[in-house]
């Protein structure tokens, strides 16, 4: 794996790039194409934070655990058909919301964030392509869920020899 250290420099105005998915439907696994700036030629974008606004999800049932899975994965081909596995190198962000339900619909027991890849700062988390999946899935949830937030990163050059290690690092 091609691995390069950096952060935003203190002068730099950093990047926002808007995130949202929906659920095609209930607990049905959807990818959605998130487009980064400017990442052509001898620039890539270092991504350094990660936030997700989440709704509770809904358990379809009384005394059942639902939850909803959200991943950030680097563009490296077709659109995503699952999930990724947590040591897979092109996981950028995970995370998974827990919710249990009581006897009643309108109970909820708990809620439980976990959550993996949400700060990148401190090293560089560079991402060659021009894009990245925002994946979402639910189980045993009442409504389809929609996922919102952003990436925050700037744009750095680096030159050709480095662009063409990190890409093909990238490739599975």
């Amino acid at each position: 794996m091609f691995l390069l250290f950096g952060v935003l420099k203190e002068n730099e105005t950093p990047r926002k790039i808007g995130l949202q998915v929906v659920e095609s439907a209930a607990n049905t696994f959807t990818a959605q194409e998130i487009l980064l700036p400017n990442t052509k030629g001898e620039t890539v974008f270092d991504l350094d934070r990660v936030e997700i606004n989440y709704a509770i999800p809904i358990p379809a049932a009384v005394d059942d655990l639902s939850s909803v899975a959200v991943q950030i994965q680097r563009n490296t081909g077709p659109t995503p058909t699952a999930l990724l596995n947590l040591n897979d190198q092109n996981l950028l962000y995970n995370a998974d919301y827990f919710v249990a339900s009581g006897t009643e619909a309108a109970d909820i027991t708990f809620a439980f964030l976990q959550e993996m890849g949400r700060d990148h700062a401190g090293w560089a988390e560079y991402i060659a392509n021009d894009s990245v999946w925002l994946v979402v899935v639910g189980n045993a949830n009442a409504a389809a869920q929609t996922i919102r937030g952003r990436l925050i990163g700037s744009i750095e050059k680096l030159d050709a020899k480095a662009v063409t290690a990190l890409l093909l690092s990238q490739i599975d």
